[in-house]
């Protein structure tokens, strides 16, 4: 299991915070009326899978704690899931278009240019999870590994 508290803490604290922005923008539509605010969510969904993807991946194989491994790994799986959420944002609207009465499918969908920048911003959500957990949790774990060993040799 894994034991590490504050990385557990900023996991389910990023999911509450995507659940409350996701609902407060359904309810004022914030996703059409800010232009940005969907790369946003886009990023922090990404940084979410990614951290658990990381987490997961690392209890897994805890021996294995590569820097470049767990950001390749942190990468495909939020790419992975970023494609599937795409698939379905584009069920959903698909949907909406053909059984509510909107005049026109081009409102909810802005085409191949949105889809991919949803995808880099997801992408670069998961590389900045693998560098976050890499720098704050297994490098400083590391060091006071390399300190302990230090002051049992003198």
């Amino acid at each position: 299991m894994y034991r590490n508290k504050y990385i557990i803490t900023a996991v389910v604290s990023l999911a509450t915070l995507l659940a409350v922005l996701n609902f407060f923008a359904f309810q004022y539509f914030w996703y059409w009326r800010f232009a940005y605010f969907d790369l946003g969510m886009h990023f922090l969904g990404g940084l979410l899978i990614g951290f658990i993807s990381v987490i997961i991946y690392t209890a897994w194989r805890p021996d294995s704690l590569i820097f470049r491994q767990l950001a390749v790994m942190a990468v495909a799986v939020v790419l992975v899931a970023g494609g599937f959420w795409e698939i379905f944002e584009f069920s959903i609207d698909t949907y909406w278009a053909a059984h509510v009465n909107i005049k026109s499918f081009q409102v909810l969908q802005s085409g191949l240019t949105d889809t991919l920048s949803d995808l880099l911003f997801d992408a670069i959500g998961g590389l900045t999870a693998a560098v976050l957990i890499n720098r704050f949790y297994y490098h400083r774990k590391f060091l006071s590994h390399q300190i302990s060993y230090e002051k049992g040799n003198q």
